[in-house]
């Protein structure tokens, strides 16, 4: 199972997506990518975010996990330094070889939540935000 870190920024009722396209699927996600050795989960978190949208993010806390078929990922809250920054497309490191149409990463934007309330991630997300800490019990 690949170990993957993405990261959740939230403006409004907007949240910072890339759109990726690979094996027959066009699909918009979390910025995040895979965790290097050695490196902790919220620093893979804030890399990913800064290699695929150009913003640079602090990372408050770990949100939730996501389990998808071959992947687990781990989902770090995150602020900006501004809500009126634009993201820019950036590039996986992996893909710098290839011409533009053939990397996966093809396109960032902030996108409306509820257009993407049907990705279980996205729900996972909005559960994890809407949860409060267990009070302590007498």
């Amino acid at each position: 199972m690949r170990h993957r870190a993405c990261g959740v920024v939230i403006k409004r009722d907007e949240i910072l997506m890339v759109r990726h396209v690979h094996s027959g699927r066009d699909y918009w996600t979390l910025p995040g990518g895979g965790i290097d050795d050695g490196e902790s989960i919220f620093d893979a978190a804030v890399r990913e975010v800064i290699e695929e949208t150009g913003i640079y993010v602090n990372p408050i806390k770990l949100l939730c996990r996501y389990e998808a078929t071959h992947s687990l990922s781990e989902c770090v809250l995150m602020t900006t330094p501004a809500d009126d920054i634009a993201p820019l497309l950036g590039e996986d490191p992996e893909e710098s070889h290839l011409s533009r149409d053939e990397r996966m990463l093809q396109e960032v934007a902030w996108q409306k939540i509820e257009h993407h309330s049907d990705s279980e991630m996205i729900q996972q997300v909005l559960e994890a935000l809407e949860a409060k800490p267990a009070r302590a019990k007498k």
